[in-house]
C-alpha cells in the first residue's frame, strides 16, 4: 500500500516568525508549532517528525489527519532540518509514507530581529517622506504653471 507523501509546515502562535532568503527564521525564545498533516486516507496513525540536527524523532497521534510538534521556547538547538513521515496501521501491517519535503529552520537573535525591524520602518519613513516631497513638488510645479498662464504679459489670455 502507498501512502500519500505528507505536508510539513510552521506557526509561531506568539509572533517571531519571519520569511528570510533560506526560509523561516524564527527569533530566540518565541515558540513554534511544527505541523504535519496528510489527506484524508485513513483514520489514526501517528506522525514522526524527524529533526536531522540531533538525530531525533518525536511520535504524535494523527488528529483529524494532521499532529503539531510543539517547542515552547526556540533556542539555536532548534536550528535545523525537519521532515514528518505518516504511519498507519491496516490489518495489523505498518505502512509508512515517504519523507516530506525538508523544512529548514533558522534560529536568530532578538538583536537581528530589532534590527530588521528598524531598519523595515526607516526604508518605511524614507518612502514616505520621498512621496511627501514629490506631492508637494507636484503641487508647485502645478501652481506656477497656473501662475504663468494668468500674469498680464501672457498674450493669448489677455487680448488687446
Amino acid at each position: 500500500m502507498v501512502l500519500v507523501q505528507p505536508n510539513i509546515s510552521l506557526s509561531a502562535p506568539n509572533g517571531g516568525l519571519f520569511w528570510g532568503p533560506q526560509g523561516p527564521e524564527v527569533t530566540r525564545g518565541h515558540s513554534l508549532s511544527i505541523i504535519c498533516s496528510t489527506g484524508p486516507q485513513y483514520r489514526g496513525g501517528s506522525f514522526h517528525l524527524i529533526f536531522d540536527g540531533s538525530n531525533t524523532t518525536r511520535t504524535e497521534l494523527a488528529v483529524n489527519h494532521s499532529a503539531s510538534f510543539y517547542i515552547p521556547e526556540a533556542d539555536y538547538s532548534h536550528q535545523g532540518n525537519y521532515s514528518c513521515v505518516y504511519e498507519v496501521n491496516v490489518s495489523r501491517r505498518a505502512f509508512k509514507s515517504t519523507h516530506t519535503a525538508l523544512l529548514t529552520i533558522i534560529i536568530r537573535r532578538i538583536l537581528e530581529t530589532y534590527i530588521y525591524i528598524c531598519l523595515f520602518l526607516s526604508l518605511a519613513c524614507l518612502f514616505v517622506g520621498l512621496l511627501l516631497f514629490l506631492i508637494v513638488l507636484l503641487v508647485l510645479c502645478c501652481y506656477n504653471v497656473l501662475f504663468f498662464f494668468q500674469h498680464p504679459w501672457f498674450p493669448s489670455l489677455h487680448p488687446e
